[in-house]
């Protein structure tokens, strides 16, 4: 026979096991969705960052290409932003955004590659065909 003393106490540990573990489930729940929410938010501050490196790098590389110099002021934002990478980035994209910075530096230094244009264009070298898609559409009134 059963001793009616254990149906109690088997009743409490089932309580209690079932409480315990539904907490537990819980708590690794929560600290999962918190794990992924701060992963997400790292991801998208990356993103940021690098969005902000090329829009820079590129503004600095066009002002390369056609001026021979340069003054410091213009690379320490690019330089900021790669200090900045150094924080959050693995080393091999530090690497890549300092050979960009090193390239710009570089065309810099370098004789102007691209001339801009003083004169306005000729169009007399052009074919009748492209002569007329330059000109403005007649619409009648």
């Amino acid at each position: 026979m059963i001793d009616p003393l254990y149906i109690p106490v088997a009743a409490f540990w089932g309580s209690a096991v079932g409480s315990v573990s539904t907490v537990l489930s819980n708590w690794v729940m929560e600290r999962r969705r918190h794990h992924v929410r701060r992963k997400a938010l790292a991801v998208s501050q990356r993103h940021k960052l690098y969005k902000k490196f090329i829009e820079e790098a590129s503004s600095l590389y066009a002002d390369a290409l056609v001026h021979d110099k340069s003054e410091a002021s213009q690379l320490v934002g690019m330089y900021a932003l790669i200090g900045r990478m150094k924080v959050i980035s693995g080393d091999e994209v530090i690497e890549e955004a300092e050979k960009v910075g090193r390239m710009i530096i570089e065309t810099y230094l370098a004789p102007n590659r691209v001339r801009i244009p003083t004169k306005p264009a000729r169009h007399s070298n052009m074919k009748p065909a492209t002569r007329s898609e330059l000109k403005p559409a007649m619409v009648p009134i």
